[in-house]
C-alpha cells in the first residue's frame, strides 16, 4: 500500500484534509491533529460515527505517511512549516539547484 492507498480507504469527507496535510502541510482539525499525534483516547473522543468506526484505516494512514509527518505535535508542525511533501521536494530541488 501506498499513501494515496490510504488516504482512499479513508471516509469520503475526510479524504481532502488528509491529503492536503500530506501534500502541503495544511494544518489539521481536531480529529486529524489527534490522529497524527498518535493520540488514540483522543481521536476517538473527536470521532464523529463514520470515523471512530475508521479508527483501523487511520492506524493503516499512519502507517503509510511520511514518518517526519505525524509522531508528536512539534513533528507536525515542523511538516507544516515545510509545507508537506510538495515543500519538501521543493528544498530538495533547491539544494540541488544551488550545489556548484
Amino acid at each position: 500500500m501506498n499513501i494515496e492507498n490510504a488516504i482512499s480507504c479513508l471516509p469520503g469527507h475526510m479524504r481532502e484534509s488528509a491529503r492536503k496535510y500530506v501534500e502541503e502541510g495544511q494544518p489539521p482539525g481536531d480529529f486529524l491533529q489527534a490522529v497524527l499525534e498518535n493520540d488514540l483516547h483522543k481521536a476517538a473522543a473527536l470521532a464523529d460515527d463514520v470515523n471512530v468506526l475508521a479508527l483501523k484505516d487511520w492506524a493503516r494512514f499512519l502507517h503509510e505517511a511520511p514518518v517526519m509527518a505525524w509522531g508528536c505535535r512539534d513533528r507536525i508542525d515542523r511538516w507544516i512549516r515545510l509545507g508537506g511533501i510538495k515543500g519538501a521536494n521543493a528544498r530538495i530541488k533547491d539544494r540541488t539547484n544551488a550545489a556548484p
